[in-house]
């Protein structure tokens, strides 16, 4: 069972090279990571050559920002075709292309038939089959997480960053006014500015985070960067506090590195949590609203849970 008949096709053109195909989503930093992560996984589990790409032409069929396709220099160790190599560009233009056709045909065949499918509308190849042990297994419960062993192998599992980007943006972090030797926290608060989404459950006020700065950086000594699009308006009011959002050299190479080194990540529901996941960085995982993404997932890892407000009951529930 696939999601769409490009999940098919690369599924079967893949079989024929023992190639597992994955085309990430091109329009959340945080899925990406987590289909990088756990296709790397399975590829090695099946002893299988993996490909990443992103589809060329993804803002234009979504109609969205898109995650910055350079996040694949760190991938170039685990996969057989290289980012930005011809092989790579030759794979994500075809692919494009292929969707556009597709899309076309089966819009008239949707409306046609009064139909619809929503994996047409996002580029995207593997996502069926990341998880399930084969295209055959609809449904996936514990007996089949067990079977297939998640946790043995994600806690068995190391992402390494490549050298030479790490000594590249090390030398980039002293600009970030970071003195040498010091100990910092990243610090990401979702907010609504990059999809215009100001009520989604995930974003954070950080004005709630305030103490816990504080605490960090004028008891402890330690500094705090703020990861994320939005600029810290507050600045002036702390010490030892860094607002990397108007940082010249950010990038989203920089922020991996920057996650790797710290002492510790503070977060919620966002793509730069998925980059702690990755990682196995110890973090705090803040504002969970769910019980699937906000379990900490490592030892030395927490969760705080949103509080869930009644209004019938007019009062916040317990858990």
């Amino acid at each position: 069972m696939f999601f769409s008949f490009h999940h098919w096709f690369f599924y079967k053109l893949g079989n024929m090279f023992n190639v597992l195909i994955i085309c990430l989503n091109p329009n959340s930093l945080g899925n990406a990571v987590e289909e990088i992560r756990f296709s790397i996984i399975k590829a090695k589990k099946e002893n299988k050559k993996l490909i990443f790409f992103f589809c060329k032409f993804a803002g234009f069929y979504t109609k969205q920002k898109v995650v910055d396709p350079e996040i694949l220099k760190l991938t170039n160790e685990y996969t057989c075709i290289k980012y930005n190599s011809f092989f790579y560009r030759a794979i994500s233009i075809f692919f494009s292309l292929f969707f556009l056709v597709e899309k076309i045909i089966y819009k008239f065949y949707f409306k046609l038939f009064n139909k619809s499918n929503g994996y047409y509308y996002r580029p995207m190849i593997g996502q069926d089959i990341i998880w399930r042990p084969n295209p055959d297994v609809l449904n996936y419960n514990l007996k089949s997480l067990q079977k297939n062993s998640w946790n043995k192998e994600i806690n068995n599992f190391n992402f390494k960053i490549p050298k030479k980007i790490i000594n590249e943006f090390k030398k980039k972090i002293k600009y970030l006014g970071l003195p040498k030797d010091s100990w910092f926290v990243c610090l990401h608060c979702r907010s609504g500015l990059y999809r215009k989404d100001w009520d989604n459950a995930n974003n954070i006020n950080i004005e709630n985070y305030y103490p816990s700065i504080r605490y960090i950086t004028e008891k402890k000594g330690g500094y705090v960067i703020i990861l994320g699009d939005q600029p810290f308006k507050d600045i002036k009011k702390f010490k030892n506090v860094i607002n990397y959002p108007a940082f010249n050299h950010r990038s989203i190479l920089m922020d991996f590195v920057l996650i790797k080194y710290c002492k510790f990540y503070i977060g919620g529901g966002s793509g730069p949590t998925d980059i702690a996941m990755l990682l196995k960085k110890k973090y705090l995982f803040t504002n969970s609203q769910s019980w699937v993404f906000g379990i900490g997932a490592l030892n030395n890892s927490l969760t705080l849970w949103k509080n869930a407000f009644s209004k019938s009951k007019n009062r916040i529930l317990k858990i």
